[in-house]
């Protein structure tokens, strides 16, 4: 993990995401919501940016590699306004990201490589104009998003299971970022937290 400042508790923000996400959709391993039906108002916020709710969590319990158990599947909803962005993060699963509505967005992925000075990040268009409506981000692989025009709406599918444990965001003061926004500057907006890129402007 990278080091985050001391005022900071992000474990403590994630956790009360997952508490709220509990407790308001009461989720049973393997259902879905009552509702089967999406209402954009039944979404809540994601640290990384945007909206979520997870609808499903399956009954059947796997041990990974590193011999935990989790669940062998979850899936959410995942929806970013025109003038939002999924900020980096990385998760220890597979993740498949599927486009239902929008224009479209396009997903960043990175290894952490580097190309001479550049980070080699990869930029993947999920779009109906570029026929692809399906992307898996490997493991622990870093990844963020942003759409093309209009308001998206996607569904992310994660392998074993999503749990916060697993979930890490990009700290914007770790020299990772920094480095990352050195080689390629115009990544500094997914970074960046809205509030900081705002205070920074001002």
């Amino acid at each position: 993990m990278f080091s985050r400042s001391d005022h900071e508790d992000p474990s403590h923000h994630l956790l009360t995401i997952a508490q709220k996400c509990e407790m308001s959709l009461k989720i049973e391993r393997g259902t879905t919501h009552i509702d089967d039906n999406m209402h954009y108002s039944d979404l809540i916020d994601h640290p990384e940016g945007g909206r979520f709710q997870e609808i499903y969590r399956s009954a059947t319990i796997i041990q990974t590699a590193s011999n935990q158990s989790k669940a062998a599947l979850t899936h959410i909803y995942f929806s970013l306004n025109s003038d939002e962005v999924s900020q980096f993060h990385r998760v220890l699963s597979d993740e498949v990201w599927n486009l239902y509505q929008g224009t479209g967005l396009v997903l960043y992925q990175w290894d952490g490589q580097w190309n001479g000075r550049s980070p080699r990040v990869e930029a993947i268009e999920l779009s109906e104009r570029c026929m692809n409506f399906c992307h898996v981000v490997p493991a622990g692989h870093w990844q963020a998003a942003a759409p093309l025009e209009t308001r998206i709406l996607v569904g992310c599918s994660v392998a074993p299971g999503f749990e916060y444990a697993d979930f890490e965001i990009m700290d914007p003061k770790s020299t990772l970022a920094q480095q990352l926004r050195t080689g390629a500057p115009h990544f500094d907006r997914l970074i960046t937290p809205p509030i900081e890129n705002e205070h920074s402007a001002g």
